[in-house]
């Protein structure tokens, strides 16, 4: 038959047996090379424009993650915050936890009222609290 002697007449021919070997070669480096060289370069372009680690902490949820932690996901969406739990974890002095107090305080209601916001440094040594402040500030206030 026409079938059986074309494929005769290619496994006898080396040149076209060795064409057929380097094509196929070639074409399987290129699938990898393009499938790794992809991978790697996402993941460059994610860690130099994704989001830094606090923003990732406190971001509000969506749908995927609405989907990986459901109970958790409709507790936060159910719960109303309140001002007074930024604070909860902190050890603070009494002058200092009243007026961070009223700093969360007036930035929920802040938000609730749809008012210009006022800006806030903190600042002092490490280990003080200055990052669990803002975590919960931004969490309780529903700014993340």
């Amino acid at each position: 038959s026409t079938i059986g002697a074309g494929v005769q007449d290619f496994l006898t021919d080396r040149t076209k047996l060795a064409n057929v070997a380097i094509g196929v070669t070639g074409l399987a480096f290129g699938i990898y090379t393009a499938r790794t060289s992809t991978s790697v370069a996402g993941r460059y372009i994610e860690t130099r424009l994704g989001k830094p680690s606090l923003v990732r902490e406190t971001t509000r949820s969506n749908a995927l993650q609405l989907v990986r932690a459901p109970f958790s996901s409709l507790r936060a969406l159910l719960t109303t915050p309140v001002a007074d739990n930024s604070l909860k974890n902190i050890v603070l002095e009494p002058t200092l936890e009243s007026r961070l107090r009223r700093v969360a305080i007036s930035t929920s209601n802040t938000k609730r009222n749809k008012a210009p916001y006022r800006h806030l440094l903190l600042h002092g040594p490490p280990g003080t609290g200055k990052t669990m402040f803002a975590k919960g500030l931004a969490r309780e206030s529903s700014l993340h």
